[in-house]
């Protein structure tokens, strides 16, 4: 039996916070782009930059950014760039209908680039909140092994230093890593943490108001706390997981409400060029996988074979209340929430 992929690169978990978890000190913070940090992912196999805006791979093709090389230092390109998308139908105070998108920055090229607002001058999507990283450094906070990462964490972490979160420290765990598995469980062999909201979408503002109580905030009122994990054991040494808890903490409620992540394919690139021209994709749905290959297997500088790369999308929330397993993730339980157990790799024989 054989993997049907050589290379599975983003393997997405997916919750929603309800509104009742809202933490006061957190909602006095929001996105702010002079937050901007960059990380390198490089654990294992799979070596990528990211954004603490949710940006994976790069956004402009300059050092040190990485983006998606596998084998890790074999100069063999996949990604041009992963990123997270959160759409709602939305009413407005004069009772129009408006579907509101907010993204992370993509890629700074044409049309893949995130929404920048009317003047041009600022960006209008997912923006890092601050508190999450040092902020004297230039790096997203991560943790390799059980050592801080290039001095890269805060003094505290604000999340866990607000008294309504069921993790609360009256530290904040200061000093300490923010594991997704605990106060300083490193359970993965590298980890990242950080925070981004959409507070600066303002497209449709203020017709449409995501919060009636902080009226100046933007976009649908959504903060997303997101992870990257990396382990370098054999089934899981050739990809990267990112988990997404997605919180609305605005006070409107919505009811049709969409997550999306899309992968920007750059299948064979090496430093003598792209290779883009032939990239082809399809889709496993009963595995919840989507991949891309290379049609002629040939990468640039004429390497060979190109391998594949896909994100399998593992965990996301179903409707709790219909009492049908409408996410089709488990049989036996509709509506199962994330939880550190559902990080066991599926693959496709």
């Amino acid at each position: 039996m054989r993997k049907i992929l050589d290379l599975i690169t983003v393997i997405l978990v997916l919750s929603w916070l309800p509104s009742t978890l809202l933490l006061a000190q957190m909602d006095k913070l929001h996105g702010d782009d002079r937050e901007y940090r960059l990380g390198v992912h490089a654990a294992n196999q799979f070596r990528t930059s990211f954004y603490n805006d949710g940006t994976y791979g790069g956004r402009v093709n300059q050092p040190p950014q990485v983006a998606g090389e596998w084998p890790k230092n074999s100069d063999h390109y996949y990604l041009v760039d992963g990123n997270d998308f959160v759409g709602s139908e939305i009413t407005d105070s004069k009772g129009n209908t408006y579907h509101i998108n907010s993204e992370t920055k993509c890629v700074d090229i044409g049309g893949s680039r995130g929404d920048k607002c009317g003047d041009d001058l600022h960006w209008c999507c997912f923006l890092p909140v601050p508190g999450f990283c040092n902020i004297n450094g230039d790096r997203v906070a991560m943790a390799r092994g059980s050592n801080e990462v290039e001095n890269s964490w805060p003094n505290y972490w604000p999340d866990i230093g607000d008294p309504k979160n069921p993790r609360y420290s009256a530290d904040g765990w200061a000093g300490s890593w923010n594991g997704y598995f605990g106060r300083d469980v490193f359970n993965a062999d590298e980890e990242s943490y950080f925070v981004a909201d959409d507070w600066e979408n303002k497209e449709f503002y203020p017709d449409y108001m995501c919060d009636t109580v902080v009226t100046d905030r933007g976009g649908l009122g959504v903060r997303v706390y997101v992870r990257g994990l990396e382990w370098t054991k054999a089934a899981v040494a050739d990809g990267i997981f990112c988990i997404y808890d997605i919180e609305n903490v605005g006070t409107y409620l919505h009811d049709k409400c969409v997550f999306a992540y899309k992968i920007g394919n750059n299948m064979g690139e090496t430093s003598a060029g792209s290779d883009a021209g032939d990239d082809n994709a399809d889709f496993v749905p009963e595995e919840d996988l989507a991949y891309m290959g290379d049609a002629d297997d040939i990468g640039a500088g004429s390497y060979t074979p190109v391998g594949k790369m896909g994100g399998a999308f593992l965990e996301s929330p179903g409707n709790r209340y219909d009492g049908i397993d409408n996410d089709d993730e488990d049989r036996t339980s509709p509506g199962r929430r994330s939880a550190p157990t559902c990080l066991s790799l599926r693959l496709s024989n």
